[in-house]
């Protein structure tokens, strides 16, 4: 009886000490960056995880052609990085066209967007944040576009409203981006 509970203690405080399991942001992804080069342009983008090259053609955004895609995806968050070489529209414009996308689209509901200027290490761009449900499932939407170099890029970040690990993670790497000489 006294050795079970001696255990016991142990193995209580052994949780104590963890945090019962909980799961920090730090805990969870090791964060780095990827250059990232499509025509003159070369940037580098923060990450969680290591994107893999995607196929254009699966990469639908109103207003864009893509034709260079880079993807990832978690339990957390999905991330998606489009580049179209010789821009035919300016940030501001796709990024209207995004949002109104998003309002237009019938498999939607309770969709609510914003758009603003935001600058990150010198770089101007439209930050677009989208709250919506898809199949009964609320979502946040965070996606800074911006032109360099005649190169139109789209980063983006989305996840569940309900996820707090995964929102935490678009707040921290969200628009750390800079230009690559």
């Amino acid at each position: 009886m006294k050795k079970t509970l001696t255990i016991l203690l142990l193995l209580v405080s052994l949780l104590g000490l963890t945090g019962c399991g909980s799961t920090s942001m730090m805990d969870e992804y090791i964060f780095g960056s990827r250059v990232l080069t499509h025509g003159a342009s070369t940037i580098e983008v923060a990450l969680p995880f290591d994107l893999a090259e995607g196929n254009p053609k699966d990469a639908v955004m109103k207003g864009m052609t893509p034709e260079k895609v880079f993807v990832n995806m978690d339990k957390h968050l999905v991330m998606q990085i489009v580049a179209q070489d010789k821009a035919t529209i300016s940030a501001e414009a796709f990024t209207k066209e995004q949002l109104d996308s998003f309002k237009l689209n019938p498999q939607l509901s309770g969709v609510e967007g914003s758009i603003k200027d935001v600058t990150s290490n010198g770089i101007s761009m439209q930050q677009l944040v989208v709250r919506y449900k898809a199949q009964q499932v609320p979502l946040t939407l965070v996606q800074y576009n911006f032109v360099d170099q005649g190169v139109l890029w789209s980063i983006t970040y989305r996840t569940t409203q309900t996820d707090s690990l995964g929102l935490e993670v678009m707040k921290y790497i969200g628009g750390k981006i800079q230009r690559v000489q």
